[in-house]
């Protein structure tokens, strides 16, 4: 392989690797943001079935829903 083409190929292999850190680092990126919206649903999730267990407290009904609470408790 003469050197002219030698250099085009690391030029390209440089090109490549930047490009694939770029990607990765994107895709870390949006992992991070899937798992604070993943956390603010189950936050908003956790605070709508307190006020659902309540309100079957308060009709003096059983809860249908409370087996759901303990089997995410157990993930």
């Amino acid at each position: 392989m003469d050197e002219e083409r030698k250099q085009r190929y690391e030029v390209m292999l440089s090109e490549t690797r930047e490009i694939i850190q770029s990607i990765e680092q994107t895709m870390e990126e949006l992992v991070a943001e899937v798992k604070r919206r993943v956390a603010q649903l189950k936050g908003e999730k956790d605070i709508q079935l307190n006020i659902y267990d309540n309100y079957c407290k308060l009709l003096g009904l059983e809860n249908d829903l409370e087996s759901d609470e303990d089997d995410e408790d157990e993930e």
